[in-house]
């Protein structure tokens, strides 16, 4: 081998490893969503709850939901379509009680990453517990 040839292998060491470096992200796939009741991942759970939490404005206009933090750690979309709630919008940062029905789905990276699950409450009343 020449001196020339000798200098070029840190360039190609360094190409090769740059251009190899992402091939482990190309592995399995991720693991399969829980099996919602019969069986289908893409299948929604529907129920009532009674909910205590503090209410936060997530994301960036025009795409903010508003969330309500449970502490479990559970955040729940709160469906603004309603009456109550939009009048909940003006309540960001405070304490409250929420009577509704949860949705809960899967949620997906294209087609086949699973994410977790989607928590959408549609509230039906409220109570302020405390302010912020």
């Amino acid at each position: 081998m020449t001196t020339r040839s000798l200098k070029k292998i840190p360039a190609l060491l360094l190409f090769l490893t740059v251009v190899g470096s992402p091939l482990p992200s190309l592995g399995r796939r991720e693991a399969a969503p829980p099996a919602g009741p019969a069986g289908n991942p893409e299948e929604l759970k529907e129920y009532p709850v009674v909910l205590e939490g503090r209410l936060r404005l997530v994301g960036n206009e025009p795409f903010s939901s508003l969330v309500l933090s449970a502490p479990d750690g559970r955040d729940y979309i709160i469906d603004r379509r309603t009456e109550s709630g939009r009048r909940l919008l003006g309540l960001q940062g405070r304490e409250v009680s929420i009577k509704g029905r949860v949705r809960e789905s899967a949620v997906y990276a294209g087609r086949d990453r699973y994410l977790g699950q989607e928590y959408r409450l549609s509230p039906s009343s409220w109570t302020l517990l405390s302010s912020p």
